[in-house]
């Protein structure tokens, strides 16, 4: 596996794609951070501009903050809140990510997330 990087693979997009429905979201998301970006080792949902470029860097990612505080972040609105107000990769997917729910998998690796509108 090349767990640090957008190679996809069938294990994570079962995983991804199982969540999405048992949460009724339309976006989920596995992603891994590193020091510098955050990899979308799967997702469902991405508007296709944020997924073909499979990675983001880590200071507009949602999920650097859930690893950072390692501990499970929910935002009603991402759009008020003001860590997430101005982030430019969030607003150009607007309403998709208007609520966030995240939780860390294992300290400072990943996150699962969900985005329900």
């Amino acid at each position: 596996m090349h767990l640090v990087d957008g190679t996809r693979e069938e294990v994570f997009d079962r995983i991804t794609k199982k969540l999405a429905r048992i949460f009724e979201v339309p976006i989920a998301l596995i992603t891994f951070i590193d020091r510098d970006h955050q990899w979308f080792k799967s997702q469902v949902g991405l508007p296709e501009e944020i997924a073909e470029a499979q990675r983001t860097s880590r200071e507009l990612s949602v999920c650097g903050h859930v690893v950072a505080n390692d501990e499970l972040l929910v935002v009603e609105d991402l759009a008020r809140d003001r860590r997430f107000a101005n982030n430019p990769l969030l607003k150009r997917a607007w309403p998709a990510f208007l609520r966030w729910r995240s939780a860390p998998n294992a300290k400072s690796v990943s996150c699962r997330s969900s985005a329900k509108m």
